[in-house]
């Protein structure tokens, strides 16, 4: 993986052309200065951008027409969006407010066979999700340290976050909250939680990644959702179980272990207490309810 860094020095600056390792990834830092200008560019390979700083517009044009018909989106950092290959495109400062950006940028071969980059970046998306935007920043910077300080298999592990982001990227609902501030962060959580049920977290530590109180947290969590935040992991995790139980004939330890269950007799009396049987006993039942 190779990065790239834009100068800060005023007037126009050259194009960035990224540097891609072989699998075909490639970071670039562009930290924009006063009297920033960027010409219009059109990239063979998808990309990723995170807004860090600044603010100002992201405008494209048709290819074909040039200067015909060019559209222009506000954008404020932090936000993140992706640019589909072949797109004509440029950001544009705004007075006093220079943005930074970090771009991800991957050929289109860097994950054959999968549809990921054009499900994920095959279309323009503008995100503001605090959560989306958080754990970018986390990758990048981790890929960032790959590429600073290199070890066994670090171009692997930054195909391997670039592929997570993506994937987190592909799950988003795409759909910006109304709410702002500590609300939206507890609604992303919430949502992302749906996929992150079985990671072992205390609530203490859940609240302080959000950057809000525990009891704030756990206010907006059951205003949001309805049930308390440890009723909800149970809920979920019990819901993936019980879909396990019908569709596999995976053993009862194995399911507990794979819903974030350590202890399988703390699983037996979750499940019993929600479902009013054992987890064996129960898949007993739906079997034997399908063969009638």
């Amino acid at each position: 993986m190779r990065t790239t860094r834009a100068s800060k020095d005023s007037g126009v600056t050259g194009p960035l052309n990224p540097q891609f390792s072989g699998p075909g990834l490639a970071l670039i830092e562009s930290h924009h200065g006063e009297g920033f200008f960027m010409e219009w560019r059109r990239d063979d390979f998808y990309k990723l951008v995170l807004v860090l700083e600044g603010e100002g517009s992201f405008q494209t044009r048709d290819f074909q027409t040039r200067d015909v018909g060019a559209e222009i989106t506000a954008i404020a950092a932090p936000m993140i969006l992706s640019i589909p290959r072949g797109t004509e495109h440029r950001f544009v400062d705004a007075m006093g407010s220079p943005m930074t950006l970090y771009l991800l940028c991957l050929r289109p071969l860097v994950f054959p066979g999968s549809g990921l980059l054009d499900h994920s970046l095959g279309r323009m998306r503008f995100l503001d999700e605090s959560m989306l935007v958080e754990k970018s920043l986390g990758m990048l910077r981790q890929i960032l340290f790959e590429k600073r300080n290199p070890g066994p298999c670090s171009e692997e592990l930054s195909l391997a976050l670039a592929m997570q982001l993506l994937v987190s990227l592909a799950r988003s609902s795409g759909d910006s909250s109304t709410e702002t501030g500590a609300e939206a962060r507890v609604l992303a959580y919430g949502r992302e939680l749906e996929h992150s049920f079985w990671v072992e977290e205390s609530m203490d530590r859940v609240a302080a990644r959000l950057g809000i109180s525990r009891r704030n947290f756990s206010s907006r969590f059951h205003q949001l959702f309805g049930i308390t935040w440890l009723n909800r992991i149970h809920e979920l995790r019990l819901a993936h179980a019980s879909r396990l139980l019908i569709e596999t004939s995976l053993p009862v330890k194995s399911i507990a272990f794979e819903c974030g269950y350590n202890d399988l007799s703390h699983f037996h009396r979750r499940f019993l207490a929600a479902m009013g049987t054992t987890p064996g006993t129960w898949r007993e039942s739906r079997r034997n309810r399908s063969l009638v």
